[in-house]
């Protein structure tokens, strides 16, 4: 099964979910009001099967700073327009892409957005996972292991120690990084520096030894001074 490097892993039902975190400035702040705009009442357009329709008037796109220039809203139209989710089976590894959204229209400085029914549950499911709109820090981390790793750790504080296997688990990493040492580059050191730098809490980790193999990892985890 393939990762993309620059996608979070997200757990949903039978699926796994890959989609793209690399936003600009300008599509983060949009994400962001399209995801407060999402709430539990709008399940009932997802057990429809129906599209969700958000509109954006002239108040609102200078707020969020998407009319600095007459070419900012369609150079983030087109950016959005290109992106996607992949569906991945977690029995069959059969995967589909789904457009993130499925139509994008901007007339008289109003934005219309609509949205398939599928990323209402993936948004609920998002920020049920991340309370106090802690999913901000989440997307704008640029790796997915690193985003990962902050989905686990953001729900502690203090000390907590999981054994590697446990670890890999909680992060669907169980057939991936088979050396240590390649865990460690990858997941441990780049998953610190990415949570130390982009979101609410700063973290240091270290090995537990048994036999001279580590065999687990203890976490010290801290409000970010920085934030």
């Amino acid at each position: 099964m393939y990762y993309s490097k620059r996608a979070i892993l997200q757990n949903h039902g039978k699926y796994l979910i890959e989609h793209m975190v690399n936003f600009s400035s300008e599509e983060h702040a949009l994400i962001e009001a399209i995801m407060h705009k999402i709430t539990p009442e709008d399940l009932n357009l997802a057990a429809k099967a129906s599209n969700k329709v958000l509109s954006f008037g002239a108040q609102e796109l200078y707020e969020l700073k998407l009319l600095a220039t007459p070419r900012s809203i369609e150079q983030v139209m087109r950016k959005l327009l290109s992106r996607y989710i992949v569906m991945r089976e977690l029995t069959s590894g059969n995967s589909r892409m789904i457009p993130l959204f499925v139509q994008v229209n901007y007339c008289q400085q109003e934005l219309r957005l609509e949205i398939p029914p599928v990323y209402i549950n993936l948004i609920l499911d998002i920020k049920n996972k991340h309370p106090h709109n802690r999913w901000r820090y989440a997307m704008k981390m640029k790796i997915s292991n690193a985003a990962a790793l902050y989905m686990v750790l953001q729900r502690y504080t203090g000390a907590i120690e999981f054994t590697l296997p446990e670890l890999k688990n909680h992060l669907s990493l169980e057939q991936h990084y088979a050396k240590y040492s390649n865990f460690k580059k990858n997941v441990l050191v780049i998953g610190k520096e990415e949570i130390n730098c982009h979101t609410d809490i700063a973290i240091e980790f270290e090995e537990i030894f048994e036999a001279r193999k580590v065999s687990a990892v203890k976490f010290f985890i801290e409000p970010n001074p920085q934030l």
